[in-house]
């Protein structure tokens, strides 16, 4: 084929050498001129021609041949890397953190641009206790892109496992600063409260609320700095200080903390009756127990028990459900506290009677503090035979609680025992 294909080229140049025997004359520029036969002068300009895109071929093919050579090495570049980081991740969930480490490190040594390689490096180092190393490798992937939020947030979780609190929420502002979002400012909010930075603090939570966090969390964190701003501003003038107080809890009534923390200044320079309100109004708006039972203790140890009574009484009003079955079950308390035994009497025959139409399981905890506080008061009557039953009735009910063998109950044929608390 190669020696016919060298015929026909020979053979079509003396062919067009035949018709073209006359010489031509070809200027080439000035006085510079080429005469030749002017099939000669034919074959030659074809000739430069197939060199000329020979050449322009040849340039095209290597820039496309090292192109496609580039893109294999790419090619395997990344499925050595993937490989790596695929043991790698086996390793770090595996607790493998020296092995994971030095798989990381290796694919960063192939790929030194890797972000995703330096923070799982970082997660090996941390895993290994290296929180200090842990941290260096982040501070080089931050070289290597600063503004990587995922880089960020890591730094700002390691910071936070050195205590360092400060340089964490440096980092959550810098994610805020090129990629705002509510996890960032709700942590940057949540540390700079926990360091003082109060001011800081609400201009977070301001930038929180803005970028759709829950706005009912917004607005209670909100008044709960603003009140802790205020404490701290006016904390070494008290009578300036209840001043203020009066005035925000003025603005924000159902406040919870902000009456409390006043009732607390009340309490100390000895004005019961304003902290007992104080305590009062933060009960009827929280539902919380523990108010009460604070108002009440405030009245004994200003040696007035008839108010300490009157306040159980008003807060017994005041609730339903649970919420007044615990208040009756601390009245009784306090009657059996102050030695008032036939008062008290009278109460438990009375939560008697209102448990008696409840569920046993749902009022569980209140029926062993009434079985407890029976047996208290039958110890003050004398009836010591009757308490002991009560006693025992309370140890049963501690080993039913701890899944172990019931007596009573199978002694009943498995029936559970009545909810009424008169002995037999």
């Amino acid at each position: 084929i190669k020696l016919i294909i060298v015929l026909i080229v020979i053979g079509l140049s003396c062919y067009i050498f035949y018709l073209n025997p006359k010489p031509i004359t070809v200027y080439t520029g000035g006085e510079s001129k080429i005469t030749a036969p002017a099939a000669i002068i034919l074959i030659s300009v074809f000739l430069a021609g197939m060199v000329f895109s020979s050449l322009f071929a040849l340039y095209f093919g290597l820039k496309a041949f090292w192109r496609e050579k580039v893109l294999r090495d790419s090619e395997r570049k990344r499925a050595y890397s993937a490989a790596l980081e695929r043991e790698a991740r086996d390793l770090l969930a595996s607790g493998e953190w020296l092995q994971a480490k030095q798989k990381w490190e290796a694919i960063i040594a192939k790929d030194p641009d890797n972000i995703t390689a330096r923070i799982e490096l970082s997660r090996s180092l941390e895993g290994d206790g290296d929180l200090r190393g842990a941290l260096k490798v982040i501070d080089a992937a931050r070289a290597v892109d600063s503004t990587s939020i995922e880089v960020l947030f890591r730094a700002a979780e390691i910071n936070l496992r050195l205590q360092n609190k400060t340089a964490a929420i440096d980092n959550l502002a810098l994610i805020l600063y090129h990629s705002p979002n509510k996890k960032a400012a709700i942590m940057a909010r949540d540390l700079s409260e926990s360091i003082g930075r109060i001011q800081d603090a609400l201009e977070y939570n301001q930038m929180a609320g803005k970028l759709g966090a829950d706005k009912d969390d917004i607005e209670d964190t909100e008044l709960r700095l603003k009140l802790k701003a205020l404490i701290i501003q006016n904390e070494n003038d008290r009578s300036l200080l209840k001043s203020e107080l009066r005035k925000f809890i003025k603005k924000n009534p159902a406040f919870v903390p902000a009456l409390y923390y006043l009732s607390s200044i009340c309490a100390k320079e000895g004005a019961v009756e304003e902290a007992a309100k104080l305590l009062a109004s933060a009960f009827n708006h929280s539902k919380d127990p523990c108010y009460w039972q604070e108002a009440a203790e405030l009245w004994l140890q200003a040696g007035q028990p008839e108010r300490a009574i009157s306040a159980i009484k008003a807060c017994i009003k005041e609730s339903t459900g649970k919420l007044q079955v615990k208040a009756r079950l601390d009245l009784i308390r306090l009657y059996l506290k102050l030695n008032m035994v036939e008062e008290a009497g009278v109460e438990i025959a009375d939560l008697e009677s209102i448990l008696s139409n409840e569920d046993e399981l749902s009022y569980e905890e209140e029926i062993r503090a009434l079985i407890y506080l029976k047996g208290r008061y039958s110890n003050l009557l004398g009836n010591y035979k009757e308490s002991a039953i009560l006693w025992q009735r309370l140890i049963d009910s501690e080993i039913t609680l701890k899944g172990e063998r019931d007596p009573q109950k199978e002694e009943s044929n498995g029936k559970p025992l009545s909810a009424r608390f008169s002995t037999p």
